[in-house]
């Protein structure tokens, strides 16, 4: 879970205890919004922010998010982000009880016609199965997807079977048992806009590399200057702790801790341009196959495809029913086999 604005959120806990229902409470000032690629605004329409809130809520609820229930009991922040003109998307952090204990939870959301679908703010969702997809993550969107999709349908079973092979061990009374899908949501890979943004990238790291080293030989001509006045200032006669010489070595220490970071940034810029430059070819080489499999007609249905999956498992000990869940982003890819990218015990 990521949330934002946290110095309001510590000063939310001692307030908790006079808050009864709270959807109509005033809506605070974003602080510092999750990281995204996507610009947000803060919502003011303290009533409307409300009311999205309870339909939201009752619709995590229906979709058993929460196992014991939740009410949101303060909306901490609110924002919203035009980047998809019919369907805005909106950022909400909120105190939410569940089963009587208190948390801080942040969930993004839209709304289609009278529904709202949820959009799950963890942190798994940002890992990639490709090094060059590391490098685009302020491009990534995830939509909502139902439960009784077939692409869910199909990815369901062999998740399970990922999970039951890497991630679970048997007991004495058995292996845990797939119940059910809670939730899920699909990203679709864009390798064009990968592309372009890691070229761009790309393009204004090689035009940085340029400045700094412009900027490093500028500063270093600067303190070469600097250090021949200061010599001739002390041959001159002035001491050490005039102000001529002082102002003197006062400008070449700030300009000798400019050059270190110089040094430094021009010292890691070419790992960095070497890496864009290989996930250049190596997104370009995947645009090639992508292209070939349309022309060859050999296109596997929903390849370069992302999942994320609440799984409700349970397992069994001491002849009782435990139940729990497991948060798995799994990728298709282009042959059609399934990956798992991360797994996790899921709690909102």
């Amino acid at each position: 879970r990521t949330s934002w604005g946290e110095d309001r959120m510590m000063g939310t806990a001692s307030r908790r205890a006079a808050l009864p229902l709270l959807l109509l409470a005033c809506v605070a000032p974003a602080t510092g919004l999750a990281p995204t690629g996507r610009s947000w605004r803060e919502v003011t329409d303290v009533l409307g922010s409300a009311t999205m809130v309870s339909t939201l809520m009752t619709h995590m609820n229906d979709l058993l998010l929460f196992p014991s229930g939740a009410i949101a009991t303060n909306i901490l922040s609110a924002a919203v982000s035009d980047y998809a003109e019919q369907k805005p998307r909106y950022l909400f952090t909120l105190d939410v009880n569940q089963g009587g204990v208190d948390s801080v939870v942040q969930v993004e959301a839209y709304q289609v016609k009278d529904k709202w679908h949820p959009i799950l703010t963890v942190a798994s969702k940002n890992a990639k199965i490709t090094s060059p997809e590391s490098l685009t993550s302020p491009i990534d969107v995830w939509t909502y997807w139902p439960t009784n999709d077939p692409l869910v349908i199909e990815a369901t079973p062999k998740v399970d079977a990922l999970l039951q092979a890497s991630a679970f061990s048997g007991t004495g009374t058995g292996r845990p048992e797939l119940v059910s899908v809670i939730h899920a949501e699909r990203r679709r890979r864009d390798v064009g806009l990968e592309f372009q943004y890691v070229k761009e990238t790309a393009e204004k790291n090689q035009a940085q590399m340029l400045e700094t080293t412009r900027l490093l030989a500028e500063r270093r001509a600067e303190v070469t200057t600097a250090l021949a006045a200061k010599a001739k200032a002390l041959e001159d006669g002035d001491s050490a702790d005039s102000p001529t010489v002082v102002l003197l070595t006062d400008q070449i220490t700030d300009l000798n801790k400019k050059i270190v970071l110089l040094e430094e940034k021009e010292k890691l810029a070419p790992t960095l341009q070497l890496t864009l430059t290989d996930s250049v070819k190596l997104l370009q080489s995947e645009i090639n196959t992508i292209q070939a499999e349309a022309v060859s007609g050999t296109t596997v249905a929903n390849s370069r495809t992302y999942l994320l999956l609440i799984l409700q498992y349970q397992v069994t000990q001491n002849f009782v029913a435990v139940p729990f869940r497991k948060q798995v982003v799994a990728y298709k890819d282009s042959g059609g086999n399934w990956k798992l990218v991360s797994t996790e015990d899921f709690q909102l």
